[in-house]
């Protein structure tokens, strides 16, 4: 099959080619996801992206979506209540059962380059002009939860006022959380880190480290991480 498909390449032009391309990478793109959109000005930017059972659902308007070429997206939601809010993926990113959540106004999830993340995984940009920012190259195992906010309100009653706003999430490049990892509001996670499964992340992570528990704490430091096993 390998050497037909060869073949058959080689009896066309580069030009052609590249048209066929185009069309395989809009086909999977429109067949592989269903669009649930009410509002205007709402854009959603993908010419080169797999989908597979991704669904896009906004309520609102002047929102943008973009994904960059050769992206993976499948089994994943992206919810979006509001206005003004935007979503930047990176190029050869892969998003394989992840919700992206959007509320109130102005907010905005970035996740880099070659970032993959897994099952059941959930980020939330909630509360006006909050932000999660995700470099490149990161890896996040299944049921990760990030959230820029504790989504309802604390008043002191002193003051009567709250005490709890959202706050910005960041995470920089090259970081791993392993399963059931926690990302609370205001956290910044430097690059090259790891944080152990079932951890809860209150506090900032400097880089090169290894960090875990409830809440996590620095277990070792001057380390860096890589996909492969080595023996």
């Amino acid at each position: 099959m390998e050497s037909l498909r060869k073949k058959l390449l080689s009896l066309l032009s580069k030009d052609q080619i590249k048209t066929l391309k185009n069309l395989y990478f809009c086909f999977r793109s429109f067949f592989g996801s269903k669009r649930r959109i009410r509002g205007s000005k709402n854009y959603i930017y993908c010419p080169k992206v797999i989908f597979k059972k991704v669904l896009f659902q906004i309520n609102g308007n002047d929102n943008e979506i973009t994904i960059g070429n050769y992206a993976r997206i499948s089994n994943t939601n992206f919810y979006i209540e509001g206005s003004g809010h935007q979503v930047i993926i990176g190029e050869n990113v892969i998003l394989d059962g992840v919700d992206l959540a959007f509320e109130d106004h102005g907010c905005k999830i970035v996740i880099g380059d070659q970032t993959v993340m897994y099952h059941h995984t959930h980020i939330a940009a909630v509360e006006p002009y909050s932000v999660v920012q995700i470099g490149s190259d990161c890896l996040f195992s299944s049921y990760v939860d990030i959230r820029t906010t504790d989504s309802h309100s604390i008043i002191d009653l002193d003051t009567k006022k709250r005490i709890n706003y959202g706050k910005n999430v960041i995470i920089k490049d090259h970081v791993w959380l392993g399963t059931d990892v926690t990302v609370l509001k205001g956290v910044a996670i430097d690059h090259d880190s790891v944080v152990g499964m079932k951890s809860l992340v209150t506090r900032d992570i400097p880089c090169n480290c290894v960090a875990g528990g409830v809440p996590a704490k620095i277990l070792k430091q001057n380390i860096t991480w890589q996909p492969e096993r080595i023996y």
